[in-house]
């Protein structure tokens, strides 16, 4: 089965001991995983003549909005962007330049940094996709009822 994990691998100078006194030992190399699998889009998941192997598997939701306000995207926008989003069962990321965010977390969408015209790319995996994207999209391109 593929699954999608974004792997980083580092190597550490560590001692085994967990201080800096005593012998040292030859660098580890450790590797840890960031992410959860998504729905399966491997290559090799499709049939041959471009079906599906999967029937009932769909792919997430994507649309693009762009920031209208003045002020971009402060802290009153986004959360209105956290309740509304909190709203669905869906998993939502807010993509802007090479940066994403989790649509429920404050503090990771004040890091996008979007300032007005900025392009934001929203996508949603779950049950109810289509409806939190439409329902975002609408937030963000009526300037959060800004004036």
């Amino acid at each position: 089965m593929c699954e999608r994990w974004i792997w980083y691998s580092a190597t550490s100078n560590r001692s085994d001991s967990g201080n800096s006194f005593g012998s040292r030992t030859a660098p580890k190399r450790y590797t840890i995983c960031y992410g959860k699998p998504t729905r399966n889009i491997c290559p090799h998941s499709f049939a041959p003549g471009g079906a599906r192997a999967d029937e009932g598997a769909t792919l997430a939701t994507e649309r693009d909005a762009v920031i209208r306000n003045r002020e971009g995207l402060h802290f009153r926008p986004i959360m209105q962007l956290v309740d509304l989003a909190s709203q669905f069962r869906s998993d939502i990321v807010i993509h802007c330049e090479d940066r994403k965010a989790g649509a429920r977390s404050p503090m990771e969408l004040l890091m996008l940094v979007a300032t007005q015209g900025s392009k934001l790319r929203l996508v949603a995996d779950g049950e109810d996709e289509e409806h939190a994207v439409d329902a975002l999209v609408r937030l963000i391109e009526s300037g959060f009822n800004e004036t």
